[in-house]
């Protein structure tokens, strides 16, 4: 007979597994169209009207997410994936199948984007 515990238990493991399948899914995908975006910016050099600032502002972002997403699929190895890197506890499963690789609890994120906000 299974409790309360081990069933929620359960489901958060399996939630994890559910989570690094879009992760690794993600990954894949960001990593297809970098690569694509780098192979259309070669192809298109005699259109030079700007587009370049937006490629590399798009390659930089891209870049970003790949590691997060390989900093997410690490935690999952290691076992803390789903903790807020900021109070310690945990990620709410709705915050990480929206963004799979969220570091902060929603409380946390808008402390730091507040916090970033008034310094600017």
């Amino acid at each position: 007979m299974l409790t309360v515990e081990s069933e929620i238990s359960m489901s958060r493991e399996e939630d994890m597994k559910l989570l690094k399948k879009e992760l690794t899914k993600k990954l894949e995908k960001t990593r297809s169209a970098l690569n694509a975006n780098s192979l259309c910016s070669a192809n298109d050099e005699d259109m030079l009207d700007g587009s370049d600032d937006v490629n590399a502002q798009i390659a930089s972002l891209e870049t970003e997410e790949i590691k997060q997403i390989k900093l997410a699929l690490d935690k999952i190895e290691r076992g803390d994936y789903g903790m807020c890197e900021c109070c310690d506890t945990k990620i709410s499963a709705a915050r990480l199948h929206a963004l799979p690789y969220a570091k902060f609890c929603i409380k946390c994120q808008e402390e730091y984007e507040n916090s970033t906000e008034d310094s600017l």
